[in-house]
């Protein structure tokens, strides 16, 4: 059983049969298709791995745009960027941001307009915390 632990209170946030990566994903969308903001504040994810990397900190920001927005230093120094369902370097998001026009076009409209926000606040997130 997998649980999502208040780091401060102690306090099972969310449990399940999954692994940790899923259960945060799955907390966090549901939260977010019942229109409630998913509440991670205190939840440590240090030492936990992502796609193979392994947090050194991270924050996940959700309500920028459709889907969850992650800045992330692994414990080498690499700083990634999950936008959705993509987990890259941040080199690669800088190479290729705009990685699948037909989901997600570089048109102007409110959808990628909300994406490129999600993108920079990410960038600053992690501007702020590479001394960390």
């Amino acid at each position: 059983m997998t649980q999502i632990i208040n780091r401060f209170t102690g306090n099972v946030i969310t449990e399940g049969n999954m692994s940790f990566r899923e259960l945060m994903l799955h907390y966090v969308e549901t939260e977010r298709k019942n229109g409630r903001p998913a509440y991670l504040r205190g939840t440590d994810l240090s030492g936990a791995y992502l796609n193979g990397v392994k947090i050194k900190i991270c924050t996940v920001f959700t309500g920028i745009y459709k889907y969850i927005a992650m800045p992330v230093i692994g414990e080498d120094g690499t700083e990634y960027i999950r936008l959705g369902c993509r987990f890259r370097p941040v080199a690669d998001w800088a190479d290729d941001f705009w990685n699948n026009p037909s989901e997600f076009p570089n048109n102007g409209d409110m959808g990628s307009k909300l994406r490129w926000l999600a993108y920079q606040t990410c960038l600053q997130w992690l501007e702020l915390n590479r001394e960390a």
